[in-house]
């Protein structure tokens, strides 16, 4: 990226941010819902007394995050200035592990571009939820995999950020193993590599299972996906917000036991049941109707909270925001987000058809997030952790793209940027993403 372009890209971050702070600071400001009341009060208890309080159904590191600011003298203001600058820490960790993991350039430069310049992520770093501290500690973890796997040190450092990611949301905890084996990857030492990262990654973990076994009985950071599954399960709309199920399911689940295994055992039966009595096939038929439409759907946390969103129709989100800045950031989501995620299959099927190690981790991860959440419970906010995915594939797709209209204007001798089977592919790939992202 040329200096010219990093300015202008760091300019555009800024009116992103002044314009995400102009709406914070509109008449009334913007009302907290969901887990952000919940984890801004869990950040008092900490104060208070050292303990979250939180339930085990979620990890009490955002809670932990939140009172070292609190306890700093930190209000919601400085909350949004430090996730800020996480956004900016996960733009240039997600550059360097791209480039770590043989992407070109411009492609590494244009996903940390748009990392800082995407509205949703530019929003959350205002909202109290989980999404952008996990998402810096997922990118340092795999810059650290991707271009420093070689070093003990590295290695060492690689299982304390996957163990802090651990403890602020826990939806890649199966991948855990499969990154754990890859630090072990090339060069020499390799078992030394390994355990320090098995290592600190243990010792991070340690003291929460520690805590959790003695006051709940069960070693664990958190245990959700009963609870999510069971709650995907019983969703009927394809946008988020529509149903209020959760709220309900979580009163239930409170309502089935007085500690934590008894409601998870009765949830288990629940759960048993549900499927006896609907059969796997319908199930699926229904979940495939439904999930990603929720997870690839238009709408998002922060349109939602615009006027015109679901939330806002239900006083929640931003209250009073002027109507030129909200349009304008609600249609910057929506023209940014669909580029996006139409291009990502064109970026796909060319970095696959060179092999490029971020391609083929990238896929990866999108089929992972696809296949848990086909039955969790699924909102758009959880898409945020497939941007180190979604982000440098749409770049190259957009590239690629680019080069193939250069190569039919010029009429070059030389082979097609992409095939035509590799073009079919890719086309049929945008038209799926297009049904889920338009179909709602």
């Amino acid at each position: 990226m040329t200096r010219r372009a990093g300015l202008a890209v760091v300019a555009a971050a800024a009116a992103l941010q002044a314009a995400l702070f102009a709406l914070d600071l509109s008449p009334g400001g913007r009302r907290l819902w969901g887990d952000e009341s919940m984890y801004w009060q869990a950040a008092g208890r900490v104060l208070e007394r050292g303990d979250s309080g939180l339930e085990l159904l979620w990890p009490p590191g955002q809670a932990w995050f939140l009172a070292a600011i609190r306890g700093l003298g930190g209000g919601l203001l400085a909350v949004a200035l430090v996730q800020v600058a996480l956004v900016a820490v996960a733009a240039v960790a997600l550059r360097g592990a791209l480039r770590g993991a043989g992407a070109e350039r411009r492609v590494a430069d244009g996903a940390a571009a748009l990392v800082v310049l995407y509205p949703t992520l530019g929003a959350f770093a205002h909202y109290l939820w989980p999404e952008v501290l996990h998402l810096a500690l997922f990118c340092l973890a795999l810059w650290l995999l991707a271009a420093h796997r070689e070093r003990t040190a590295a290695c060492a450092a690689l299982g304390g950020v996957l163990g802090l990611a651990l403890l602020t949301k826990s939806l890649l905890s199966p991948l855990v193993p499969a990154i754990l084996a890859a630090a072990a990857v090339g060069g020499d030492r390799r078992w030394r590599r390994l355990a320090a990262a098995a290592v600190t990654l243990a010792a991070v973990l340690a003291p929460t299972l520690w805590l959790n076994h003695r006051r709940h009985g069960a070693a664990i950071v958190a245990s959700s996906a009963r609870f999510n599954l069971w709650v995907g399960l019983n969703e009927r709309e394809r946008r988020e917000f529509k149903d209020r199920s959760t709220l309900e399911a979580l009163r239930e689940w409170r309502r089935g036991g007085d500690t934590f295994e008894e409601r998870q055992r009765i949830l288990a039966g629940r759960i048993r049941a549900y499927v006896a009595d609907h059969g796997a096939g319908r199930i699926l038929a229904a979940q495939l109707d439904r999930q990603y439409y929720r997870l690839f759907g238009l709408p998002s946390f922060l349109t939602e909270q615009l006027p015109g969103g679901e939330l806002h129709g239900r006083r929640r989100g931003y209250r009073d925001p002027p109507r030129p800045l909200a349009l304008a950031l609600g249609w910057s989501h929506r023209l940014t987000y669909s580029a996006v995620l139409l291009l990502v299959p064109w970026g796909l099927v060319a970095g696959l058809r060179r092999r490029e190690p971020w391609a083929v981790a990238a896929l990866a991860l999108i089929a992972y997030t696809m296949a848990i959440f086909l039955l969790l419970h699924v909102k758009s906010r959880y898409r945020i952790q497939l941007l180190p995915a979604l982000l440098p594939a749409a770049v190259l797709g957009g590239y690629r793209l680019l080069d193939g209209l250069r190569w039919m204007r010029d009429r070059a001798s030389g082979p097609a940027p992409l095939g035509v089977g590799e073009a079919v592919t890719a086309a049929c790939g945008s038209a799926l993403f297009a049904v889920w992202l338009f179909g709602a």
